[in-house]
């Protein structure tokens, strides 16, 4: 008996040194049970969310999570927890006061001697910035991509070697080609008659080295048929 005692005072102490250590450090950090029931978050992510222990459910973490992402955390968390496999997932988790802001929540599982998983440990990082500029330039691409597309001259995006990057619908026609998931990858000098494909090179090489350039030639089209095209290139 005295022994087991010994051994449950020296565990004991040992998570509670673990614990300062945890509240010691500058990142936001919490621990959880096999379960998946949080049994720690340090004073770091308290202050980053604003919220004091006793605001916090060990056994109801999800109320904090947006509900857009409240089903997917709980899939995404409880198949880690039961496979015993770390897990990454972004999220958003409500404030103090009541607004939500955007996370990277990382969580991985320590194993004792005999392999099994005894506790997992994790981090959340503030991205909600990051996020939030991420979408806007995914809104700003999705804005510049439907201007791309009304467009009723070809406009086109090449590699250095010439390879088509991206192209339009207009662009499309034009070559003959049925969706731009045909058209990427190929080569548009391959489409320019042999006889101007000189003239394209060296407009193409000026464009590479910085200067805008712009030439007329010949554009042979997926059915053979040949039109003279105007072209305004300018470099990236």
């Amino acid at each position: 008996l005295q022994n087991i005692s010994a051994e449950r005072e020296a565990r004991d102490w040992s998570e509670g040194q673990l614990r300062r250590y945890l509240d010691a450090v500058p990142a936001p950090i919490w621990s959880a049970e096999p379960s998946g029931r949080l049994d720690f978050a340090n004073a770091i992510l308290y202050g980053q969310l604003g919220l004091a222990p006793e605001d916090l459910d060990p056994a109801d973490w999800l109320a904090l999570v947006h509900p857009d992402e409240r089903e997917s955390a709980l899939a995404i968390t409880g198949a880690a927890y039961a496979a015993g496999a770390p897990y990454t997932q972004e999220l958003r988790l409500r404030q103090a006061d009541g607004a939500y802001r955007w996370y990277l929540d990382v969580g991985t599982p320590m194993r004792d001697a005999a392999g099994r998983v005894r506790k997992y440990y994790g981090t959340v990082v503030d991205i909600d910035r990051l996020k939030r500029q991420s979408d806007a330039l995914a809104a700003s691409e999705a804005r510049l991509r439907a201007i791309l597309d009304a467009e009723p001259v070809c406009v086109h995006v090449l590699s250095p070697d010439g390879l088509i990057l991206d192209i339009n619908p207009a662009g499309l026609r034009m070559l003959g080609l049925d969706g731009r998931a045909a058209a990427l990858g190929l080569a548009f000098p391959g489409f320019i008659h042999p006889a101007d494909r000189a003239r394209f090179h060296t407009i193409h090489t000026e464009t590479l080295r910085g200067r805008n350039a712009h030439a007329s030639f010949r554009l042979v089209g997926g059915a053979g048929e040949v039109r003279t095209i105007s072209v305004h290139c300018t470099g990236l």
